[in-house]
């Protein structure tokens, strides 16, 4: 008997010890992972010494056991709960899907200066509270699309509203564009010719596109430039992205120029790397009249709103804030703060789905990597028609 209960705490014990340890790797902020590695530290260590307790029971053991369970639980959730406090205090980023705050009036927070995996991010989310100096350029991402003439035209539209120049990125993923599938033994040469080949046909697919965008940047009298790269996509934007300037892309294309088998999806594909806040453009809507912004309640989405309110891309239009999927009215009491200190935007009474078609459509909290999110982005109905779509 003893020797099946040992069995049990230990594999009880060491069980709650791997998930704790799988949370501090992947759950998405900092009091999350403090709140597995306590649960690991007192449960499942107790459960293992329990375990130990049962597989050679004594007297002394047993008062051995006690001892250091009752020390376990005296000074690990303090250090946790006292961390955690601190972290709190010193401003460390809450998770982006955190709906209420219960000690944001009870204590004081600070601008801690986060680094994620995305290091751009961390810069940006301080720099979108307080740059302050609204719109500064308009940057288009260049691809090879049948759309890529609708996103350089609204792009030239909102760089001449706004007197910004105009960044033209011309970039090639080196990553898709070299991608040629497996290569059969002694056909490393041929592969090599494929490869070369194709970087060719991007480059020149990628010379027209660039052509056109600075034909109709001429044409409209912008100050413009031209930024040639080529690598990881990804990357190269999340080093040129800054939050006082617009980042407009295609909806359908992507960095490959039609020459390899492309991204499904690359707005979404964009945003999950934490390239956000990004404009996807199906169609030029230079006239834009009406903008629906999806909440969904959380933190990220205030930011979001921010961001569009500081940049301000369209200033004669009306914003009206809607809730997300899955939350109500009563989760936006931050955007009701804000009407009441005068923002120009309302809630409306009846959800998005129920409003007529926007000209831009915002989802203030696309970004988030979580299963949620995605959950939510896929039931959403589809965005074909919608001019202009804003991922934050």
């Amino acid at each position: 008997m003893n020797a099946v209960l040992s069995s049990l705490f230990l594999v009880a014990g060491s069980g709650l010890c791997l998930l704790a340890a799988i949370g501090v790797l992947r759950l998405p902020d900092f009091f999350m992972r403090m709140h597995a590695s306590t649960k690991a530290g007192v449960a499942g260590t107790g459960l293992i010494l329990i375990g130990v307790g049962f597989s050679d029971p004594s007297l002394g053991l047993w008062v051995k056991i006690a001892l250091a369970v009752t020390f376990l639980l005296l000074t690990t959730p303090i250090a946790g709960h006292l961390l955690a406090r601190a972290g709190y205090v010193a401003g460390v980023p809450l998770w982006s899907g955190t709906s209420i705050d219960q000690l944001s009036d009870t204590l004081p927070r600070g601008d801690f200066d986060r680094t994620t995996r995305h290091p751009a991010k961390a810069t940006d989310q301080r720099s979108l509270r307080d740059h302050g100096r609204g719109l500064t350029a308009v940057h288009v991402a260049i691809t090879s699309g049948d759309d890529i003439e609708e996103v350089i035209r609204q792009a030239v539209a909102i760089a001449q509203a706004h007197g910004v120049p105009l960044v033209g990125l011309a970039i090639i993923d080196a990553t898709t564009v070299g991608h040629v599938g497996p290569v059969p033994l002694g056909g490393a040469h041929y592969a090599a010719n494929l490869r070369n080949s194709q970087f060719e046909k991007a480059r020149r697919r990628l010379g027209m596109s660039v052509q056109m965008f600075e034909s109709i940047a001429k044409t409209s009298g912008c100050s413009y430039s031209v930024r040639v790269e080529e690598g990881d996509a990804v990357e190269i934007l999340r080093d040129t992205r800054r939050p006082d300037a617009l980042l407009m892309v295609s909806r359908s294309s992507w960095f490959d120029h039609g020459v390899a088998e492309g991204v499904y999806d690359p707005m979404r594909r964009l945003v999950r790397n934490g390239i956000h806040p990004l404009i996807g453009v199906e169609r030029c809507c230079a006239d834009v009249r009406k903008i629906v912004f999806v909440h969904d309640g959380s933190p990220h989405s205030d930011r979001t709103l921010d961001w569009l309110l500081e940049v301000d891309p369209w200033p004669d239009a009306g914003i009206d804030v809607v809730p997300d999927e899955g939350t109500s009215l009563r989760d936006l009491e931050s955007v009701r703060q804000k009407i009441d200190a005068g923002k120009r935007f309302r809630i409306p009474a009846e959800g998005v789905l129920a409003r007529p078609e926007p000209d831009v459509l915002v989802f203030g909290n696309e970004g988030h990597e979580g299963w949620i999110n995605r959950l939510r982005s896929g039931s959403r109905p589809s965005l074909e028609g919608t001019p202009v779509v804003i991922f934050g």
